[in-house]
């Protein structure tokens, strides 16, 4: 209880190469089965004292209308900042309560969040 730590015996299979007998190592143990929403956690940004991800907007109506078929997709995209509450961060994600509903499939960004809000907040703009 004090530490927090139990001693266990691991063995290894496999390559042993730069292993020594002895050694420790630091592990994740699973203890329940509760799942809950997390993403990578540099897909979190903090602004003015929120946190917030970024998702997809859907953007069904110009991809379909869009005659022109030289334009990239990129060009097209659409986010939208959504405030969270942070939970648990473990082995590079963290947990997240969503303040507004988000529909099974959202798309989200999990690599450059921070540059996208740079690039929103600086133009001042939400998308």
């Amino acid at each position: 209880n004090e530490s927090k730590t139990i001693p266990i015996h691991a063995v290894v299979k496999g390559d042993k190469t730069g292993l020594i007998e002895g050694m420790n190592i630091t592990a994740v143990i699973s203890i329940g089965e509760t799942v809950l929403p997390a993403v990578p956690t540099e897909a979190i940004v903090s602004f003015q004292g929120q946190d917030y991800i970024f998702v997809l907007k859907n953007n069904n109506s110009t991809t379909q209308n869009n005659k022109d078929s030289s334009k990239t997709k990129d060009a097209e995209l659409k986010l939208e900042r959504v405030q969270v509450v942070k939970g648990t961060s473990d082995v590079g994600f963290t947990e997240v309560t969503l303040i507004k509903d988000l529909p099974p499939g959202t798309r989200i960004v999990i690599k450059g969040a921070f540059f996208v809000l740079a690039k929103m907040t600086n133009t001042g703009e939400d998308e």
